[in-house]
Order: C-alpha cells, then sequence, then structure tokens
C-alpha cells in the first residue's frame, strides 16, 4: 500500500531538498503503484523537473512505458514540457520514437494540444 505518494506533490511544495535526495527511491515504487498514486508520482517528478531539472534526467527511461498508457499519458507529456521549458529539450531525444508511437494511439488524441504548445 502506497496510499501516502498521494500527498508528495503538496510536502514537495514546502520541503524540496530530501526529495531531490530520494528520486531513485521515489521512483522504484512507480512500477508497483496503483494509478493515482502513479499520476501523484509523475506529478511530482513534474515538479522536480521545474526546479531542477538536472536531476531528473538520469531516471527519464522510466516514464517512457507511461507515455503509451491513456492514464499516464498527460502526466509524461507534462513532464517532457516542463523539461523542454527548462532548455532540456536533447534529453528527450531517445524517447521520441516512444513518443511517436504515443502519437499514433486514438486515444493521444486528447494530448496533442498539450504536446503542442
Amino acid at each position: 500500500n502506497h496510499s501516502l505518494l498521494r500527498v508528495l506533490p503538496q510536502v514537495y511544495a514546502d520541503n524540496r531538498e530530501p526529495f531531490h535526495a530520494h528520486i531513485p527511491q521515489l521512483l522504484s515504487v512507480l512500477r508497483d503503484a496503483d494509478c493515482s498514486e502513479k499520476l501523484s508520482l509523475l506529478q511530482l517528478a513534474s515538479m522536480i523537473a521545474n526546479e531542477k531539472p538536472d536531476l531528473l534526467t538520469p531516471y527519464l527511461s522510466q516514464f517512457d512505458q507511461y507515455l503509451l498508457s491513456p492514464s499516464t499519458c498527460t502526466a509524461v507529456l507534462n513532464i517532457y514540457m516542463s523539461l523542454i521549458s527548462q532548455g532540456r529539450a536533447h534529453a528527450l531525444a531517445p524517447f521520441l520514437p516512444t513518443l511517436s508511437k504515443a502519437c499514433e494511439q486514438p486515444a493521444f488524441n486528447g494530448n496533442l494540444a498539450t504536446f503542442y504548445k
């Protein structure tokens, strides 16, 4: 049970540094979390990407699979958009094939506006 994961984005807003020191441990829980917990972790990752993008770039491969899921695609796109806005678009180059594959799915159509911002 990882129900406390849901409050991490709110806690991060008040105390960022402990999260920065434990990114690998937090992301290791991602694959075992339920959908709402995954969304909270992905939201947290987006917040970290806005604050300290270089801390998150080594872990981008962990988000790739969630780009293909309709329930988590938007959250991953938010991470990508945060990295792009922080000048880290080059870090996303290895994930362009998955992004292209996600764009081909009918469920992705609702995210096209997010992607083209």
